[in-house]
């Protein structure tokens, strides 16, 4: 077996669920520690866009 296969090998093996894995993980971690405030502030978000605060 030569390098590149060897390389070629584990490249498709790391790009396939545990990559999908470590996203999907980390980004609920960081969901959970932010305190979900994404989903939170959301509809608030949604208001700033429509104009709601704006000065006039």
């Amino acid at each position: 077996m030569n390098i590149e296969k060897l390389i070629s090998e584990i490249s498709s093996f790391v790009w396939g669920y545990p990559l999908l894995i470590i996203l999907i993980g980390g980004g609920f971690y960081l969901l959970v520690i932010s305190k979900f405030k994404p989903f939170r502030y959301f509809f608030h978000a949604i208001d700033i866009i429509r104009g709601k605060f704006n000065d006039k």
